[in-house]
């Protein structure tokens, strides 16, 4: 069964792109057939894994307005990673009024994608409620959630898990939440923000941390994720543990 996830938290500068370029590239060397989508019209995430909008006019704009298959727009920028980038337009839809069923375009054009052998998809989510974040989270059987460890990050969780269950509300509960502490850095705020979220989330916040490295922040500028870019690095490590945890499902309380 292919398994859905969308990384997402209306707060921006969390690591979202970071976290879904890292984990998809680790989970496509794991052997694992993995498509990631790029719903961020700023598109940061296909970026990172080498692709210049110049190159694929194409993405998931075009998927969603029913004019390309998703398969059709996916770019294989590694074995096993496959990116569907956000087409030139997809900015247009990120103001779009919802209507009924226009929240259920994505979810739809997923329907088939068992049958492509396709183990994960995973989608790069912008820093947004709107119409493309909606569209993602129902097409999703799980949220990834990364929270950096400050009082705004703190803040942003808190208002990002009330939204959630209202979608559950709607949509029933999600299989798995996972929160990730990103942007980890030596200080003693970020104990003191990591404590509290295990404190108020208990197993929902993943075990391994994602430390603010120097090796991550260079990937982008080659086009890779760090398992391909420096793949002995603690970098490479903390996302080896990460693919790793969800790889075991383990459900959430």
């Amino acid at each position: 069964m292919t398994r859905v996830i969308s990384c997402v938290n209306q707060k921006g500068g969390v690591g979202k792109t970071t976290l879904c370029a890292n984990l998809t590239g680790v989970l496509a060397h794991m052997g694992h057939k993995v498509i990631v989508i790029d719903i961020d019209p700023q598109g940061h995430l296909s970026q990172h894994l080498g692709i210049r909008a110049s190159q694929n006019p194409l993405g998931i704009y075009d998927v969603l307005q029913g004019d390309a298959l998703l398969l059709d727009v996916g770019v294989e920028v590694a074995e096993n990673l496959y990116v569907v980038p956000p087409g030139e337009s997809l900015v247009r839809l990120e103001s779009v009024q919802m209507k009924a069923g226009r929240g259920l375009l994505l979810r739809k054009a997923l329907e088939n994608i068992e049958t492509e052998g396709v183990d994960f998809v995973v989608i790069d989510c912008p820093p947004s409620n709107g119409f493309l974040v909606v569209n993602a989270i129902a097409a999703s059987q799980e949220l990834l959630i990364p929270v950096t460890p400050d009082y705004l990050g703190l803040s942003g969780i808190s208002a990002m898990t009330k939204q959630i269950k209202r979608y559950e509300e709607v949509m029933g509960r999600f299989d798995n939440l996972w929160i990730v502490v990103s942007r980890f850095q030596r200080r003693a705020v970020s104990k003191e923000a990591e404590a509290k979220l295990r404190h108020y989330f208990g197993r929902k916040v993943v075990a391994q941390v994602i430390y603010e490295r120097a090796v991550t922040a260079e990937c982008p500028g080659h086009g890779q994720p760090v398992i391909r870019y420096a793949p002995r690095s603690k970098s490479s490590k903390e996302f080896i543990a990460l693919a790793q945890h969800i790889l075991g499902g383990e459900s959430r309380e």
